[in-house]
């Protein structure tokens, strides 16, 4: 039984947007609020969904974001869920925006980030190994670099009670120890921006200028291990 339910339009884009915890419905109506309406029965979208707790268990149950069946994100504190949220939302937008966008997620500490793919940040065990490190979490599909080397983004931090919208300045990206590391060119580097990098309605000599310029900015960190802690470790000498 949902506590709430929206449709969230954004440009040509109607999405449902559901609850089942207040808290979670409040924080998302902070987030959302100039993009949602009341609605009874929504189409699909994303739902915030709080599971049973596991019975002679004294940790937080866990809850799930979910986009239609599908789960995209599954945590045991609903700020970091409904931030996930309001960054999928939101990115609805970017593509008809003339920005540059690129396919991945983010960590960050005193507005500098460190760009990560999605799925990384979901890795079962890691959650609180970001939580002991003091990050702020971007589980966003996509980044939208407005100016330069600078995004705007929905974060979540256990430090606060809140999600929160904030500008990062981006120092680095982490990347498969197969794919680039360090030593690459700065043209391989930008070929793997490229690639990454969703269409946009930016012209084509734009679109690679921005990405080139940022390109020349990032520092490139190899993952080093594939388990949480390995990652937590690669994520702090990104940083």
């Amino acid at each position: 039984m949902w506590h709430a339910s929206y449709l969230a339009s954004i440009d040509d884009w109607h999405v449902g947007v559901r609850s089942d915890d207040p808290d979670a419905t409040r924080q998302l109506e902070m987030l959302l609020g100039d993009l949602l309406s009341e609605s009874p029965d929504p189409p699909s979208g994303y739902g915030v969904v709080t599971l049973p707790r596991v019975a002679g268990t004294r940790s937080q149950p866990l809850a799930e974001l979910r986009h239609g069946p599908r789960v995209v994100l599954r945590s045991r504190y609903t700020g970091r869920l409904t931030a996930a949220a309001a960054s999928h939302v939101r990115a609805l937008g970017y593509a008809s925006q003339p920005v540059l966008r690129l396919a991945f997620s983010l960590v960050s500490r005193e507005s500098v980030g460190v760009m990560v793919h999605p799925q990384l940040l979901r890795m079962p065990g890691l959650e609180p190994q970001l939580v002991r490190a003091g990050w702020d979490i971007t589980d966003t599909p996509e980044l939208a670099v407005y100016d330069e080397s600078v995004v705007d983004v929905i974060s979540w931090s256990s430090q606060r009670s809140d999600a929160r919208t904030s500008s990062v300045t981006l120092r680095s990206i982490v990347v498969p120890d197969d794919t680039i590391d360090h030593r690459s060119s700065r043209s391989a580097v930008l070929a793997y921006l490229m690639a990454s990098s969703p269409p946009s309605t930016l012209a084509p000599q734009g679109h690679l200028d921005q990405t080139a310029h940022l390109a020349r900015g990032l520092r490139i960190v190899s993952a080093s291990g594939t388990g949480p802690r390995a990652v937590a470790d690669t994520l702090e000498r990104a940083l």
